[in-house]
């Protein structure tokens, strides 16, 4: 019987009011546009599907009886027993929406990715809320292979990126950790996680950041392009023999560059999806 871990649990503030969320939520046509490609919704029924799911090769919800304003429903992921989700929306503020997420007997060698499937989608149900660019799905039918490598649409320009990249005191707040960054090529790069020094490769105004990393020895890389005041972020992590630490980078990265995004583009507002406390 495998391992479960922990509940998964995330909440995002949406500047939109409740019954606005609640349709996103709840109307097939609409919950397309955040959760997945293919999704069918009733009173009895709240199934999804596609590429953009983990293990989305079916259905594999089973709706559960409503609890107040939540969507509950059993999701089996081939672990010892369906996992179970919470999804609830209720009034923040005058005219906001406090959208929580409760993901229970989640499967060990599932935890991954889908943390990385709930950022997304609940970072892009806000986005649409707030008319913030949506960040690209991830398809889980085709993992990485050799490289790690993840993009983000964020709606400020790249000299603001850039800049973000290389100060400490704001990357150590969406990396959630302590940062330490010598803003020069051969100069310190530090997140403040368990593993070895690494330095700045290659800087370029605006442009580009890459760094060494290890463990494994391997070069992050972001590379920034503008388009309309927006970013289009990329990162590579690469290169790797190993198709299966490649792909867990990606997903691990996920989460962080959907927190880069939501720090720019709300500022003062932001707050991290996950409770870091």
């Amino acid at each position: 019987m495998g391992a479960v871990s922990d509940a998964l649990r995330l909440r995002v503030v949406i500047e939109a009011p409740p019954d606005a969320i609640v349709k996103a939520v709840t109307e097939a046509d609409l919950t397309t546009e955040w959760l997945a490609e293919t999704v069918e919704t009733t009173p009895e029924r709240y199934e999804f599907s596609g590429r953009h799911v983990p293990r989305g090769d079916r259905a594999r919800q089973r709706r559960l009886e409503p609890d107040g304003q939540a969507v509950r429903f059993a999701w089996d992921l081939d672990g010892p027993e369906p996992s179970e989700v919470e999804l609830t929306v209720t009034p923040e503020g005058e005219r906001g929406s406090l959208v929580a997420l409760a993901h229970s007997g989640v499967p060990a060698d599932s935890r991954t990715a889908l943390e990385a499937f709930w950022h997304l989608a609940l970072a892009n149900l806000a986005a649409r809320g707030e008319g913030y660019p949506t960040t690209p799905p991830l398809d889980f039918t085709l993992p990485a292979q050799g490289e790690a490598r993840v993009r983000a649409v964020i709606a400020v320009p790249p000299e603001e990126v850039y800049a973000c990249l290389l100060d400490a005191e704001q990357v150590g707040r969406w990396a959630g950790a302590t940062a330490t960054i010598e803003p020069t090529v051969g100069g310190r790069y530090d997140l403040g996680w368990e593993r070895g020094p690494v330095a700045i490769t290659d800087l370029v105004p605006d442009r580009a950041l890459a760094v060494s990393w290890r463990p494994p020895d391997s070069v992050v890389r972001w590379d920034l392009r503008t388009s309309h005041g927006h970013t289009f972020l990329t990162l590579v992590h690469g290169e790797f023999d190993d198709d299966a630490l490649a792909e867990e980078l990606r997903l691990r990265w996920v989460p962080l560059l959907v927190e880069l995004k939501r720090m720019l583009e709300l500022g003062p507002r932001w707050q991290p999806l996950a409770d870091r406390s």
